[in-house]
């Protein structure tokens, strides 16, 4: 959705709008060619990876200072948080399970 449209691989279709033909016709030309979209999964996991190298050896200060949490990924936190609540995990499937398994490998120090 949003992400799409951000990078001009996608339009809009957002409900209950009305847009003139223009409008129409300048999302169009904005509009990529298929060859060149980037994959949104490699997208979401070089973010996930950079966002784990940077925010696991924050939350490991974190536990060492009683200093107040200072989020770098709200998006990789709320993802291990979840990882974290659920009583059975399987392995991971995804290339988002395989950063989040990552993260708590690096955290617990299993590089």
């Amino acid at each position: 959705g949003r992400v799409k449209e951000l990078l001009a691989q996608g339009v809009s279709s957002q409900r209950y709008q009305d847009k003139d033909r223009e409008q129409e016709q300048r999302e169009k030309a904005r509009m990529l060619p298929f060859h060149q979209h980037i994959n949104l999964d490699l997208l979401e996991s070089c973010h996930l990876i950079a966002s784990l190298l940077l925010e696991v050896p924050n939350m490991a200060a974190e536990r060492q200072s009683n200093a107040r949490p200072k989020v770098i990924s709200k998006y990789l936190r709320k993802l291990l948080d979840y990882y974290q609540k659920q009583a059975f995990n399987g392995p991971p499937e995804t290339t988002r399970d395989y950063a989040v398994v990552a993260a708590r490998s690096l955290s617990h120090g299993n590089w």
